[in-house]
């Protein structure tokens, strides 16, 4: 079989370099499998220098899941899949087209609630708070730059900021945790309406001896019944 003529001389170092192949349009087998490897070393580079560390976006999605928005609803934003959340909390390094996206979503979302029209929507808010309040994130507020403090802020649940949205939905029915500057709203206002310690222990997800205390401060007088009451959720 005769041997496949090359555009450059004979003398060339086929397949050590790209000269051939680049400069000279060579296609011996040499000199396309040098090729081949070449254009995948670029890609890998290429890629790993994409990458960027991932502290920013983890910031970013805890805060915004501390504000009630679910895991499945931020990466809807994102036109990611839902299960991508925890990949992405579990990566030390992302792309820059992922960080850029995170960071725009963010930019977008930091100051505003998520829908709360329906039942599910108030549900999936309260789970969000509760998930994030467990797993001790910062919310928006809480960083001085989300970006450059060297750690997260002690999550401060006993401060005075208070969510009008939280205190909202736990008077409505939806369980959620609460700082106790917004606890103390929900008592002073469930206790007018004759709830015993119990079912607002329920509601705010805290002991009954809790709602005592938070009574005891407040001066506010026990539910003539002090039996469990059962809770009353939304429709």
């Amino acid at each position: 079989m005769k041997a496949r003529e090359t555009p450059c001389p004979a003398e060339h170092p086929h397949g050590k370099n790209n000269t051939c192949y680049g400069s000279h349009g060579c296609r011996c087998a040499p000199c396309a499998t040098n090729h081949r490897a070449v254009l995948a070393r670029y890609r890998a580079d290429t890629f790993v220098s994409d990458l960027l560390p991932a502290q920013g976006v983890h910031r970013r999605l805890q805060a915004l899941m501390v504000i009630g928005w679910s895991q499945r609803k931020i990466m809807a934003h994102l036109g990611f899949a839902g299960s991508l959340y925890t990949q992405l909390l579990d990566s030390t390094k992302v792309r820059t087209s992922t960080r850029d996206r995170v960071h725009a979503l963010y930019a977008e979302l930091w100051d505003q609630v998520p829908p709360l029209a329906t039942r599910w929507d108030r549900s999936v808010y309260a789970r969000s708070r509760n998930y994030a309040t467990a797993h001790g994130w910062a919310s928006p507020l809480a960083w001085d730059d989300i970006d450059t403090d060297p750690c997260p802020p002690a999550v401060d649940t006993d401060g005075d900021y208070v969510d009008d949205v939280a205190v909202e939905l736990v008077i409505s029915g939806s369980p959620a945790r609460l700082t106790r500057a917004e606890r103390h709203v929900v008592v002073r206002v469930l206790v007018a309406r004759g709830y015993n310690d119990h079912r607002i222990a329920d509601l705010t997800l805290v002991a009954v001896e809790t709602i005592g205390r938070d009574r005891a401060d407040m001066k506010l007088p026990a539910a003539v019944d002090a039996s469990r009451q059962p809770v009353w959720r939304a429709a």
